[in-house]
């Protein structure tokens, strides 16, 4: 017991197995095996959606199977398990207080996990909230150190804070939040950056237009630097105007900007000097200036949120391309190693068949034996694939049928006899054949004129031998031992004969 290893392999469930045994005994089913799939389906006969049940990884383990791959703490468990059935049918007290024990622990080792995950979502939250503050420290640190460059003067000296500085400090910050994701956050440096640039707008009313008045001369003359400037001053956007240049053939005026942070935006073009004379008109009202900048300032930010969509669908493409070059470089590799075997095996083998090539691309069929091992191949006399048949230098054999393009179907294994484990099959008729070739061990044979209770046990006095079956023929003996591998002393002793 604490000798066998379980066992992984490609298989159903118990559970699956279950279902499909009351599809099959209920009538109303049609159940069959799709190849292709490598698993069963189960149509219902009165019409109706097909239910298919898929292998999946399963493990074999003292007689059990289990959905998936059990770990250590699960193997311990189970040979714990047959150890207290083995103790509870001699003691059936200490075999039930084994069982709580073990019962205990597995609530112990529940608790255990649920509490390790527990931690471990503690220590996940408190390591992205430590991410985030620092992220937070590093944003800060970088706005602080572009204010203080901008209070810097010609001679070294720092000045006073403004109300323009307070609004580029804004700017800058909600930029920055929405570049790292914090929309939250950005969304509070927003409402401050409104409240500020509304305050600015309705302080400087009586300044702005006077100034207005002046800008509107100038561009009259001819003077378009007034209009840079007026913009620059008064009109809190988080832009800046850094020219603005008169097509002398068409009359048009382009005016040039670029964010706070020095990346340039789409220039904007105005038809002539009347419609920019009436545009900056409307900047009289405070309420104009104010709508007009807040709308500009939310443009700046959805370009700066749409290159970076843009960066980030270049970078997922990148990332594609690169998974399909590695598809496509594991798929010729393989490939050429398929070629390569079919071709060492041709060489090996002049006469193989196309079935036999095909089954040695696929795998089946190994191009080189190793030694002390076999493999044959018998092709389905309507040419349909074949039949690979190979035996390890332990005497194990595995049964791979084979279509006619060399893909294979579910092996059936047969452990060589005197193995340590019996094999686990994949299919209900390999376990089937699994079981035949591999039989528990058998109880005691009743004496003649004794029989075997339904517990087992054996009753009656020794009389004379029973009489031997007259349906069993010498013919039926040699095929069984010829079907199951085993001696013909073998059968008549597990079926009592002499």
């Amino acid at each position: 017991m604490f000798a066998e290893k379980p066992e992984d392999l490609q298989g159903f469930t118990t559970e699956h197995m279950d279902q499909l045994r009351q599809a099959g005994e209920s009538g109303q089913s049609d159940i069959g095996y799709d190849e292709a799939r490598r698993g069963y389906t189960v149509t219902p006969k009165a019409g109706g959606e097909a239910s298919f049940i898929p292998m999946q990884p399963v493990t074999d383990f003292l007689g059990k199977r289990t959905a998936g791959t059990m770990n250590e703490s699960q193997v311990n468990a189970a040979r714990m398990r047959s150890v207290a059935d083995i103790l509870g049918a001699r003691d059936p007290v200490a075999g039930l207080q084994m069982r709580r024990q073990l019962e205990r622990d597995e609530r112990d080792d529940q608790r255990f996990a649920w509490e390790r995950s527990r931690n471990e979502r503690e220590e996940r939250t408190a390591a992205q909230k430590e991410a985030d503050d620092q992220q937070m420290r590093g944003i800060d640190a970088e706005i602080g150190k572009a204010m203080e460059q901008r209070l810097v003067q010609k001679d070294g000296t720092q000045r006073p804070m403004t109300v323009d500085d307070y609004l580029y400090g804004s700017q800058m910050r909600a930029a920055r939040l929405l570049a790292a994701g914090k929309s939250d956050e950005a969304g509070q440096a927003i409402k401050d950056y409104q409240a500020q640039s509304f305050a600015k707008i309705q302080l400087e009313t009586a300044q702005r237009n006077e100034a207005l008045g002046q800008t509107v001369a100038a561009l009259n003359a001819g003077d378009f630097s007034k209009v840079r400037d007026f913009y620059n001053a008064y009109v809190p956007d988080g832009m800046r105007v850094t020219d603005v240049v008169p097509d002398q053939r068409t009359g048009s005026i382009t005016i040039r900007r670029m964010t706070a942070d020095g990346r340039p935006v789409p220039d904007t073009v105005i038809k002539d000097t009347g419609q920019l004379t009436a545009a900056l008109s409307t900047f009289k009202d405070p309420m104009a200036v104010y709508n007009w900048s807040q709308n500009e300032f939310q443009n700046s930010l959805r370009e700066n949120q749409d290159r970076r969509a843009e960066n980030a669908d270049k970078r997922a493409g990148s990332a594609a391309s690169d998974a399909r070059s590695e598809r496509d470089r594991a798929r010729k590799e393989n490939e050429e190693k398929a070629n390569a075997a079919v071709a060492l095996f041709k060489e090996r083998n002049p006469g193989a068949s196309e079935a036999e090539l095909n089954a040695v691309r696929n795998g089946v069929l190994a191009a080189v034996q190793e030694g002390g091992s076999k493999a044959d191949y018998k092709p389905d006399q309507f040419g349909a694939g074949g039949t690979v048949v190979q035996t390890d230098k332990s005497g194990n054999i595995t049964i791979t049928k084979v279509g006619a393009s060399g893909k294979p179907t579910a092996p059936l294994r047969i452990t060589a006899p005197g193995a340590a484990s019996a094999p686990s099959q994949q299919t209900p008729a390999g376990r089937a054949a699994a079981a035949a070739q591999n039989p528990p061990a058998q109880p005691p044979i009743p004496a003649a004129g004794q029989r075997r209770n339904d517990d087992g046990s054996i009753t009656g006095r020794i009389g004379a031998a029973p009489k031997r079956p007259d349906n069993i023929t010498a013919e039926d003996i040699a095929a069984t031992a010829k079907k199951y591998g085993i001696t013909e002393a073998e059968v008549r002793r597990r079926l009592n004969l002499p």
